[in-house]
């Protein structure tokens, strides 16, 4: 099984690993009691570490922030205008 061609684009590589260990999906499920890793075939490898549970906890509180406070900007203001973000 090919991983990586050599003459592949590493920064696409490094942003497209990024993304996914920064979605929220990923975040969830590794802040979960007993989460475990996997290889590349599919089948659990070992836990994640009580270190990464926590911080994978801790990106997901600021992601919730975030949202929170873009749902916030988008409320209407009294006269039905919408609020512009802050």
């Amino acid at each position: 099984m090919t991983l990586f061609k050599p003459d592949g684009d590493v920064k696409a590589l490094r942003q497209a690993i990024t993304r996914y260990v920064m979605s929220k999906g990923y975040l969830s499920t590794c802040a979960q009691p007993g989460a475990m890793r996997y290889n590349l075939e599919g089948q659990p490898v070992e836990p994640v570490s009580e270190e990464h549970r926590i911080d994978a906890q801790a990106h997901l509180e600021v992601l919730r922030q975030r949202i929170q406070r873009r749902a916030e900007a988008r409320r209407t203001i009294p006269d039905g205008s919408i609020q512009a973000p802050a």
